[in-house]
């Protein structure tokens, strides 16, 4: 089945690599305009704004940049994200804090500040990115799991808060080889990747 978004514009946070970069070139292929949300420029073709979905004068400041230039918004990816790891004891609170400001905080600023303006077009979409430690657990990842299960949460309250006007989903991939994955599994002890 071929599904075109000519003439919609789509958003990707996390944008640059990964699952974010394979997300982009889909929605471009599909005909979509694209803009990269990320700390840091992709490589590729797209358009972009640099920002910290974590800070909130910085979603609110892209947010309006967008729609600057583009007057809509049709589609919401919220992909950032990083992988901490740790068990609860073993997880510093700067660490908690850090993984659940990206993974969390980030996708409700976005949400936030984007609905409004999704609300305004025909069939708007929110997609978040969770993952399968959102709804069962790999050893040792107190706080990425917590943030993972936090967005699942978070896709289904603004699933009935805005339905049927909007639509929420959340998609939970398993180990995808991104360089994020390959980074992690470099960083970890050998006797650890039996459980990745």
């Amino acid at each position: 089945m071929d599904i075109r978004f000519d003439n919609k514009i789509v958003i990707v946070t996390g944008g640059s690599n990964g699952i974010g970069k394979a997300t982009i070139l889909e929605f471009q292929t599909a005909g979509a305009t694209t803009i990269c949300l990320d700390i840091k420029k992709p490589n590729f073709n797209t358009d972009n704004e640099i920002c910290d979905i974590s800070n909130r004068e910085a979603v609110q400041t892209a947010i309006q940049n967008i729609i600057n230039k583009h007057q809509d918004i049709h589609v919401l990816v919220n992909n950032a994200g990083i992988q901490t790891y740790g068990t609860v004891t073993e997880t510093s609170e700067e660490t908690w804090d850090n993984t659940l400001n990206i993974n969390l905080k980030g996708y409700f600023l976005c949400c936030k500040y984007a609905i409004p303006y999704l609300l305004k077009v025909i069939d708007p979409v929110i997609i978040n990115i969770s993952s399968v430690n959102g709804v069962g657990s790999t050893p040792n990842a107190a706080a990425y799991v917590a943030s993972k299960a936090g967005i699942i949460g978070l896709t289904k309250s603004i699933a009935v808060d805005y339905a049927p006007q909007l639509r929420c989903v959340a998609i939970c991939p398993a180990a995808v080889d991104t360089p994020m994955m390959q980074y992690e599994i470099d960083q970890l002890p050998t006797c650890l990747l039996y459980h990745i």
